[in-house]
């Protein structure tokens, strides 16, 4: 990272806003020299859960009294999830659901959605989804019959999650994320909070239950790391999650995929064509699409366009001289390179971002960045953009 890049910010208060597979932070400068006031936005509460500082004696207390009542739960309705005998065992099944019952009947709220997120954060890992794959696949010792070892490694670790230890991993994961969150404790000498105030990067609003806009020029820095260019499965990678949770149910996972940037399922009927008006993108689209990968140009095109909308918005809220920060990939499209960076930043100057410096960062925990299929690179540095918003811009 360069050490003197220029960018010095006043005490602020931060705004933010983050979709499902799009994170999205504002900074805005308080009125007054003093204290930090944060808000942050995402498409659901667990952003806030992971940015609320909550004393460690009232977790740790929490935590035992949450345990006792699970031991003593039983027989708690377990939700809807697609093929769940497919992916946990009938033992797990139970456990899962007096874990999650017993969350439910927390009454203060920052408690019970900290405790929701250690339970998201348990579910693959007791599932019997292979944990090297973003998406669920179940592991399957049948797939190396050929390498009795390997072989019989998976079909071992298949038997140990049928009796897992349920409760002992959900307690780890919460004594884990209880000393994570200790750290923020800083945080509030500086009464820096954080609160979800959208739920959508193309349209900021002032709260998740206000619809009227964000103020423009009202902020002083943005900083986004939007999706890759149709390289990951955001929504399936969450599946297993969202139903546990009763976010969304199995019937409705294609309807919420749609409202995601850089997604992939599209009906057949919607595959045009696209242009993105800048060139060099356009180029690339239309020879995918001459080649006969249509609904891959489709998909990275699309893309292109919605990004668009996400960086006009973020020019609306954002103050002249403000500073616009974004942190993304190029990947491969077809066996050929998409310069996703490139192509956003060409149309960042246009419409009045001038370009400070590119940091270019490599990937050394790839977590969702899984090869895909044949035409497909795994992702390995990602750029840095930093632009400032000209006068008038």
């Amino acid at each position: 990272m360069a050490k003197n890049s220029g960018i010095k910010l006043p005490p602020q208060k931060h705004h933010s806003n983050v979709r499902t597979g799009y994170s999205f932070f504002c900074v805005r400068q308080a009125k007054k020299s003093g204290p930090y006031s944060a808000k942050s936005g995402g498409g659901c509460s667990f952003f806030g859960a992971k940015t609320t500082y909550i004393q460690r004696n009232e977790l740790d207390s929490q935590l035992q009294e949450l345990l006792a009542e699970i031991k003593s739960n039983s027989g708690s309705k377990i939700p809807q999830v697609s093929n769940i005998n497919y992916w946990f065992s009938s033992k797990t099944q139970h456990l899962l659901a007096d874990i999650l019952s017993s969350i439910r009947n927390i009454a203060n709220d920052s408690s019970r959605v900290f405790f929701e997120v250690c339970f998201s954060n348990l579910i693959k890992k007791v599932s019997y989804a292979d944990p090297r794959i973003s998406v669920p696949v179940k592991l399957n010792p049948e797939r190396f019959v050929n390498d009795p070892a390997t072989h019989n490694k998976i079909k071992a670790k298949l038997e140990a999650l049928s009796n897992v230890d349920v409760l002992g991993r959900f307690e780890q994961i919460c004594n884990e994320n209880i000393s994570r969150l200790s750290l923020l404790a800083d945080a509030t000498l500086l009464d820096c909070k954080a609160s979800v105030i959208s739920d959508d990067a193309r349209v900021l609003t002032k709260s998740l239950s206000d619809d009227s806009l964000l103020e423009d020029q009202s902020v002083d820095l943005v900083l986004t790391s939007p999706p890759y260019a149709g390289a990951q499965k955001y929504i399936r990678s969450s599946s297993l999650n969202l139903s546990w949770l009763g976010i969304t149910s199995p019937n409705e996972m294609r309807k919420l995929d749609g409202k995601n940037i850089g997604r992939e399922n599209y009906y057949k009927a919607e595959i045009t064509n696209v242009k993105t008006g800048i060139q060099s993108a356009d180029d690339l689209l239309k020879k995918l699409f001459e080649d006969g990968k249509q609904e891959r140009s489709y998909i990275v095109g699309n893309y292109i366009n919605e990004m668009k909308d996400a960086i006009d918005e973020s020019m609306r809220v954002l103050k002249d001289n403000g500073y616009f920060i974004m942190i993304i990939g190029n990947n491969t499209v077809c066996g050929h390179e998409f310069n996703t960076q490139e192509y956003l930043s060409k149309y960042m100057e246009s419409i009045g971002l001038t370009p400070q410096f590119k940091l270019i960062d490599d990937i050394k925990s790839y977590g969702l960045m899984t090869k895909r299929n044949k035409t497909a690179d795994r992702i390995s540095c990602e750029w840095i953009l930093v632009f400032r918003k000209s006068l008038n811009g």
